[in-house]
C-alpha cells in the first residue's frame, strides 16, 4: 500500500471480508487486483491513491446482497473516508469513480476495472468460481459468460494482449468441459 489512508482502508476491507466469511474472495481476487491496480496506476500516470481506494471499496460492495455493488461500495467508502477525515474533494472523486465503476469514465476507473479483470483472467478466479455451482454444466456455463465479460472489460491494448492467451486457454478448458457436460454424465454432482 502506498500511504496511510490506503493502508487503513486495506485493513478495514480485510476485516469486512473476514467477518463476512468471504476471506477467499479477498485473498484470491482483491489482493491480486491491488497489485495490478498499483502497477497500472504507475504505468498510466494516474492517481494511485484513488485507484487503490476504488479497487478496495468496489470489492467491499460485493459483501452485501445489494444488486448495485457499485453504489454499495461507494457508500461504504464514504462512511470509512468520513470517519478518517479524508478531504471532501478527494472523497467525492473516489465516490464518483466507484459509482461509475461498471462503465468507467475516468482513467482511475479504467485502471481499477482493468486490474480486476486482469486478476480474474490470469489468476485462479474462474477455476475457483466454477467450483461453487452444483453441476458441471452450471459451473462451466456461468464461468464462460463471466470470462467473456471480464475479457471485454479490459480498457487498455497492452493488458488485453497480455491476457489474450489466458482468455483463450480458459475458453478451451471451458469449451471442453461444456462438450463433456452434454454427455450422459451431465447430471452428476461434483
Amino acid at each position: 500500500m502506498s500511504n496511510d489512508i490506503t493502508n487503513k482502508a486495506n485493513d478495514y476491507v480485510y476485516q469486512l471480508f473476514k467477518s463476512s466469511r468471504m476471506i477467499e474472495h479477498y485473498l484470491m481476487l482483491l489482493k491480486p487486483s491491488l497489485i495490478y491496480t498499483q502497477a497500472l496506476a504507475k504505468k498510466y500516470y494516474v492517481n494511485e491513491e484513488y485507484c487503490t481506494l476504488t479497487t478496495l471499496f468496489h470489492e467491499a460492495g460485493k459483501i452485501s446482497d445489494s444488486s448495485n455493488t457499485d453504489r454499495q461500495g461507494a457508500e461504504i467508502a464514504i462512511e470509512f473516508l468520513n470517519k478518517n477525515d479524508y478531504p471532501k474533494d478527494k472523497m467525492m472523486k473516489v465516490f464518483n469513480i466507484l459509482i461509475n465503476y461498471s462503465e468507467p469514465t475516468t482513467m482511475e476507473g479504467k485502471v481499477s476495472n482493468t486490474a480486476e479483470a486482469v486478476s480474474k483472467l490470469i489468476g485462479p478466479y474462474h477455476l475457483l468460481k466454477s467450483q461453487k455451482n452444483n453441476t458441471l454444466n452450471q459451473k462451466l456455463m456461468g464461468t464462460e459468460e463471466e470470462l467473456i465479460k471480464d475479457f471485454h472489460r479490459i480498457n487498455f491494448v497492452d493488458e488485453k494482449k497480455i491476457c489474450k492467451p489466458y482468455y483463450d486457454m480458459w475458453r478451451k478448458i471451458i469449451k471442453k468441459g461444456i462438450d463433456l457436460s452434454q454427455t450422459e454424465y451431465h447430471n452428476i454432482d461434483y
